[in-house]
């Protein structure tokens, strides 16, 4: 074992990595990422593959700073809809799109149908008979024009 050791030759680093050493915290806080991310993006395939928990209910996947999000909230607190949330957070929130094959939030998953858009839940409401919120086509207009221009 020691003549082997001995005979060993050392390859030295090549020059891109010798010019960047790596910091303790930077090493940790990549080893950290990794382990919460990737398991959290299998969690996310699995559960668009098999969405049981989802099935009883309205559940609205939302940001808790989004104001469309919030317009979601008064509109099915208006309507009287029960409905639950899950919270979703910044560094969580690309896995939780990849989900559900969204562009953005909020997603409302009720049953089967999923509304990845707060104008397609305010939509579905109306077809609901909810038709209060939207009185005439004019503020149906204005409102889509609103939410395309600000996200």
């Amino acid at each position: 074992l020691i003549t082997v050791l001995a005979t060993c030759t050392v390859v030295p680093w090549p020059s891109v990595l010798a010019t960047y050493s790596m910091q303790c915290h930077e090493f940790l806080s990549l080893q950290l990422f990794i382990v919460i991310s990737i398991p959290a993006a299998i969690r996310a395939k699995l559960r668009s593959c098999f969405p049981l928990k989802y099935r009883q209910q309205k559940t609205v996947v939302a940001l808790p700073y989004s104001p469309f999000c919030e317009k979601v909230f008064w509109a099915y607190d208006r309507c009287k809809v029960a409905y639950s949330i899950r919270t979703v957070f910044q560094g969580f929130f690309p896995t939780t799109l990849l989900e559900f094959s969204a562009s953005s939030v909020p997603i409302v998953i009720d049953g089967g149908c999923v509304l990845k858009d707060s104008k397609e839940v305010l939509d579905s409401l109306c077809k609901e008979g909810n038709s209060w919120l939207y009185p005439s086509p004019a503020v149906r207009e204005v409102e889509r024009g609103f939410g395309d221009a600000f996200g």
